[in-house]
């Protein structure tokens, strides 16, 4: 394979970067997110206006245990005659072949586990969890990937004209509230996108959720339970335990994993009797000791996933012998697997070794914002993030950091911070103590907004918040506080007391990561000084003698919704090694970059089904584009990427900016990619092309500088249309061509000159920056 090096390294891109550097206005891409300039692509504004109409769908008041039992028996009923609206009878909802599951902490990643497992035995897989970390659309998955936001579009469209536009000129209507809506809804696109299996993730608790219509499914599951949402479900284990095992039926099987509480299983074994529902309990350690002893890669972090992957193997299993054993019996299958009594409920057998479908499940299984590490500055900054809410939840992420640091042997030398937030009716003082026992360097108390409000608003995590329990002046006041108590406390055994200056309370997310990382995180500072509003906290003062080149680790927890908005930041490949000098050179990443990332972003579930075998750019400057689809796409490691430049110094940055993000990128020194022609004729599966398309002087062609990444000649279009000539002798058959344009570039005369090839044109986004309209088009074989 053909790579590009240099022995002589240009020195301007390795100098020590930088701190503050006048940026561009650019729009800020990540993972996932709302946009500060939202694009105007038409399956995209359909989406963001079903949000809004959802969005008006939630509670505004806040609801307490006695109102919640009461109050949700009478909607359990309402949410059947909802389905029954949509058409979905009982036995439609059974025909799902539903795994139903409920829990304290881990319900999601073992949901996660389960329908990876079962999605690679070959089923198509329907997932429903909640709540969603950035998009709403994320709450619904089809084969493990998110519904695309058309889709969203047309089920939501269709769901609202019935339950809400046409039910409400009736004398009987009920109007459905924002969980209600998504549960009947996820129904509805399970059924109709004919899923074999669908994994049903309660929402809180189980007697009493919105899920808890169905009546059969194969197998439930209960993870591991504590004390949450303790105001609706009841302030002891008993009554939390109650709850949960509410989803029992006499159906199935329950799969209940081993818990800490022993109180929580007697509960469960009685609710099991009265229900007639036969539950077994998933063995903490003994079960898939393949797991441990051959250090199975687990797709999400932490030592309490192995327990979750044991639940998870135990339901798969059970789900796929279920449904394709003659003769099932549940009974006699846990009479086979079976072999000791914990408090009157049978055990799981020690299991056999994994087979290499199950391993492909465990270790391709994705669950953002659980146990997750992201890295910056080439790992000066690491963010160590994870959703915990509950007091266990905070123990195991706390035990999982720590158990990391220990194989650093350079920790101590290190700076430890921390973004905290908690929301609902959570007890903060418990979650303080745990913290307040780290050395901790600073921390910030942010309030739960990615951007300042006058610049960002986001419709997918936007709530109607009861002022009584979320994000008050006073929450913040009482968080500092409080962890001050708690970090000067005599007898508190960690070394270090806090000041006042390290402990701040952060008026939105952004602010509070560039207080807590010194605006090391380049990234984050050019993310700030976009918002031309600046940093109104103070210095942070432990950084007073800190080395420049000296690590940082970040905390981040609390709150799924705080890691949510969170990692809308943090997903962009690194870029931060470039400085002033080096844009001298190279292209700067600039708004028509990071629009092309928003449209990349916008077809990754489509370019993931296409199992792109090589994906190319021309042109790739800074290597931004290439190396976000090299960190994204769920196969990257079996891609071959190539990128072709003339300019040398943006051959040496691409190549720079993959080493930084831990990519393989081939980069080739070329006029657009006449040396491969041969090589990659009809083998390209994704070209991608930023081209020089600003109207010059045809005289302006020709550089192989910084000139080359801009001069397009008459129209714009003498670069382009080079490549066009090309297209049909590069791209695969079912080859897709992604091109940067201008309105002056004639983009109704690209259309046409590449219809008359072959091809078909789809302008996939578009937006207006400053005086120019930019489009991303899309070009595939008719």
């Amino acid at each position: 394979m053909l790579k590009l090096f240099y022995k002589n390294v240009n020195s301007s891109i390795l100098k020590k970067r930088i701190i503050c550097v006048k940026f561009k206005q650019f729009c800020s891409f990540s993972l996932d997110m709302g946009y500060i300039n939202q694009p105007n692509d038409e399956s995209f504004v359909k989406y963001q206006e079903s949000i809004e109409k959802l969005n008006e769908l939630q509670a505004v008041q806040p609801v307490h245990q006695k109102d919640f039992t009461t109050l949700m028996d009478l909607r359990i009923n309402s949410t059947k005659r909802m389905c029954k609206k949509l058409n979905l009878s009982s036995e439609h909802i059974n025909d799902l072949n539903i795994i139903h599951m409920t829990g304290t902490k881990g319900k999601g990643s073992t949901s996660a586990f389960t329908e990876s497992i079962i999605r690679n035995s070959g089923y198509k897989t329907g997932l429903f969890t909640s709540p969603h970390l950035i998009e709403v659309k994320e709450r619904i998955k089809i084969n493990g990937k998110s519904i695309s936001y058309l889709k969203f579009y047309e089920y939501f469209s269709h769901c609202y004209d019935i339950l809400i536009q046409k039910w409400s000129k009736e004398d009987n209507f009920e109007k459905p509230t924002y969980f209600q809506f998504l549960t009947c809804m996820s129904f509805y696109v399970f059924q109709q996108e004919k899923v074999d299996a669908a994994i049903i993730e309660v929402g809180i608790g189980g007697q009493f959720d919105f899920t808890n219509i169905i009546e059969k499914p194969v197998v439930c599951g209960i993870t591991s339970l504590g004390l949450d949402h303790c105001s609706l479900l009841g302030n002891t284990i008993e009554q939390i335990a109650w709850q949960k095992s509410g989803i029992l039926k006499s159906s199935c099987v329950g799969f209940v994993a081993q818990q800490n509480f022993k109180q929580a299983l007697k509960v469960i074994r009685e609710r099991s009797q009265e229900l007639n529902a036969p539950v077994c309990i998933v063995n903490n350690v003994d079960n898939y000791q393949d797991l441990y002893q051959n250090n199975i890669d687990l797709g999400i972090n932490g030592k309490v996933q192995y327990l979750n992957s044991q639940v998870a193997l135990q339901i798969s299993d059970y789900w796929l012998k279920a449904k394709t054993g003659k003769n099932f019996d549940k009974l006699e299958w846990i009479k086979e697997h079976t072999d000791s009594i914990l408090d009157g409920i049978p055990v799981l057998k020690n299991s056999a070794v994994l087979d290499d479908v199950q391993k492909k499940g465990l270790n391709s299984c994705r669950w953002p914002g659980r146990n997750q590490i992201i890295e910056a500055e080439n790992g000066k900054i690491k963010y160590y993030i994870d959703g915990a809410h509950t007091i266990e939840s905070i123990e195991q992420f706390l035990d999982w950091f720590l158990e990391l640091k220990k194989k650093d042997q350079n920790f101590s030398k290190e700076k430890t911070v921390l973004l905290f937030n908690y929301t609902g009716d959570r007890d903060p003082c418990k979650f303080l103590e745990l913290l307040a026992k780290l050395e901790l360097d600073a921390v910030a108390f942010s309030k739960l907004k990615a951007y300042p409000d006058k610049l960002h608003q986001d419709k997918d995590t936007f709530r109607k918040m009861p002022s009584a329990i979320f994000d008050t002046d006073e929450k913040y006041e009482k968080l500092l506080n409080l962890y001050k108590e708690l970090k000067n406390d005599p007898n508190n055994n960690s070394n270090n007391k806090v000041l006042d200056s390290n402990v701040v309370i952060a008026n939105n997310i952004l602010e509070g990561l560039n207080w807590l990382t010194d605006s090391r995180d380049e990234t984050l500072l050019k993310n700030l000084l976009q918002q031309d509003i600046g940093q109104s906290l103070d210095k942070n003062p432990i950084y007073s003698s800190f080395h420049q080149d000296g690590k940082i680790n970040v905390l981040i927890t609390g709150s799924l919704y705080l890691v949510g908005l969170t990692l809308k930041m943090l997903s962009t490949p690194d870029y931060s090694h470039f400085t002033k000098e080096d844009y001298e050179k190279i292209y700067e990443p600039s708004e028509d970059t990071f629009l092309f990332l928003d449209a990349l972003e916008k077809d990754i579930q489509y370019l993931n089904e296409l199992k792109p075998q090589i994906i190319a750019e021309i042109g790739p400057g800074s290597g931004l584009v290439i190396n976000f689809l090299a960190k994204h796409l769920n196969d990257a490691k079996k891609i071959i990427f190539f990128a072709a430049d003339i300019n040398k110094d943006a051959c040496l940055a691409a190549q720079l900016t993959s080493f930084k993000n831990k990519n393989d990128i081939n980069i080739v020194n070329c006029d657009l990619l006449a040396p491969l022609m041969d090589r990659l004729a009809n083998k390209i599966d994704v070209l991608l092309f930023n081209p020089p398309y600003v109207v010059t002087e045809t005289e302006e062609l020709g550089s192989k500088n910084l000139q080359a990444a801009w001069a397009g000649g008459a129209y714009g279009r003498q670069v382009m249309d080079r490549v066009f000539i090309q297209l049909n002798n590069l791209l695969s058959q079912n080859g897709i061509f992604y091109l940067v344009a201008l309105k002056q570039n004639k983009i109704n005369e690209i259309e046409e000159y590449l219809l008359n090839l072959g091809f078909k044109m789809e302008i996939v986004m578009n937006r207006r920056a400053g005086i120019e309209n930019l489009f991303i088009l899309k070009f595939t074989r008719k």
